[in-house]
C-alpha cells in the first residue's frame, strides 16, 4: 500500500513520523543495497584478477575455484564464465567446455572472444563442419580479425588442405601486425588495476608484434620507474 503523505494549510509536508520515517527507511534500503551491491562487485573483480593469474601459471583447479567465487558474486560476470570454458578446454573436458561457451554465446552474442573461442573448442572436439559455418559467419563480418583466420588455417590443416591453410595463415600475418595494439590497451586495463609488472609483460607482447620497438621499450622504461601512465 503506497504511503501517504499529509501537508499542512501552506502546502507543506507534515512533520509527522508516520509521514517521513518510512520514506527515510526505503531511502535507507536503497543506498544500502547499492552500496552492498558495488562492495561485491569489486571483490568479485578482485578475484576474478587472482582467477587469470592462476590460469597464467596453469594452476586450472584454482582458477576454476576463483572463477566460481567471482560469478557467485556477479552473476552476470561473462568474463569469468568463458574463462571457466577455457579451462575445461585446456583440460580436455569437451562436453563442458561446450556447454558453458554455448550459453554463453547464447547469451552475449556481441562477445567476439566467446564466439571465438566456441570455435576453438569446436575444432578440439574435431565438430569441423559446424566450425567452419561458424568460421565463414563469423568472416562475414568480422574480417579484419587475424585470430579467424588463424582459425581457418588450422581447420584447413585437420583436413589435410595445403593452399586454404597456406592462404588463411597470409591473411592472419597482414592483419597481426596491428596485435600490438591490443596488448598496448591490456597493458593500460593491468596498468589501471595496479598491476604494474603485468603491465610491463604485456607490453613486451606488444614489442614483440611492432614495428615501433623504440616507442614500446621508451613505454617499459616508463613504467619500470614508477610511472603510471601509458
Amino acid at each position: 500500500m503506497a504511503t501517504k503523505l499529509f501537508f499542512n494549510d501552506l502546502g507543506s509536508l507534515k512533520n509527522s513520523p508516520k509521514a517521513i520515517l518510512p520514506a527515510l527507511l526505503l531511502i535507507s534500503l536503497l543506498f544500502f543495497g547499492c552500496a552492498q551491491n558495488r562492495e561485491k562487485e569489486e571483490l568479485a573483480q578482485k578475484i576474478y584478477v587472482q582467477a587469470v593469474d592462476e590460469y597464467g601459471d596453469q594452476k586450472f583447479d584454482s582458477c576454476l575455484d576463483f572463477a566460481e567465487k567471482s560469478i557467485s558474486l556477479k552473476r552476470d560476470f561473462y568474463q569469468a564464465r568463458l574463462l571457466q570454458a577455457k579451462v575445461f578446454y585446456f583440460q580436455d573436458r569437451n562436453s563442458l567446455a561446450q556447454k558453458t561457451i554455448k550459453k554463453l554465446v547464447k547469451q552475449y552474442p556481441e562477445y567476439t572472444e566467446a564466439r571465438i573461442w566456441k570455435i576453438r573448442i569446436l575444432l578440439q572436439a574435431q565438430e569441423y563442419d559446424e566450425a567452419k559455418k561458424l568460421l565463414d559467419t563469423e568472416l562475414s563480418f568480422n574480417n579484419t580479425d587475424w585470430r579467424v583466420y588463424y582459425l581457418y588455417a588450422l581447420l584447413a590443416q585437420k583436413q589435410n588442405n595445403f593452399n586454404l591453410r597456406l592462404s588463411m595463415q597470409k591473411h592472419a600475418e597482414r592483419f597481426l601486425q596491428d596485435g600490438n595494439k591490443v596488448y598496448i590497451d591490456l597493458a593500460a586495463v593491468w596498468l589501471q588495476l595496479g598491476l604494474r609488472d603485468r603491465a610491463i609483460d604485456y607490453l613486451e607482447k606488444a614489442k614483440n608484434l611492432s614495428s615501433d620497438e623504440e616507442s614500446i621499450d621508451r613505454a617499459i622504461a616508463h613504467l619500470k620507474n614508477g610511472d603510471d601512465i601509458l
